[in-house]
């Protein structure tokens, strides 16, 4: 048998979620940015976000700003404030089932969800900023069974 020891160490709320700059992909095709991640990016509702795969290293993954119309407009969430910590809540999302299927399958978890840290420090290439999905670490969320209930 192996077990996994669930305590306040390795669990995290929504709202501590919403405080890392994290993405979160689901089967649906919804991907959602987290609130410290969309305010460090300088997201809002109405924003353009297309993501970027490295060809030489197919696991890498980035998010980048853009002002293009072939971009994914962004929908903004519910906006708010976490008293504690004086960061934004709410994040912004939008819907692609194609790219929510490749991010998915990296996490080779039966789950609906998956959540990926997003690094600090963005990677600039041709002077636009890519802020890289931290794919090798992903944080399954519930199982694929329990989404269905």
């Amino acid at each position: 048998m192996k077990l996994i020891i669930w305590n306040k160490a390795n669990s995290c709320s929504p709202a501590t979620y919403a405080q890392r700059r994290t993405i979160r992909v689901n089967r649906h095709g919804y991907i959602y940015l987290s609130g410290a991640l969309t305010a460090e990016m300088e997201l809002r509702d109405g924003c353009r976000l297309n993501l970027a795969n490295d060809e030489q290293n197919p696991k890498d993954w980035y998010l980048c700003r853009t002002q293009h119309e072939e971009g994914f407009r962004l929908r903004g969430d519910r906006p708010g404030k976490n008293a504690a910590t004086k960061r934004l809540t709410g994040g912004v999302e939008f819907s692609n089932v194609c790219l929510a299927s490749k991010l998915l399958a990296l996490a080779k978890a039966e789950c609906f969800s998956v959540r990926y840290l997003v690094a600090k420090e963005p990677v600039v290439v041709d002077g636009v900023k890519y802020y890289k999905i931290l794919t090798a670490n992903p944080i399954p969320g519930m199982p694929r069974n329990a989404a269905k209930k």
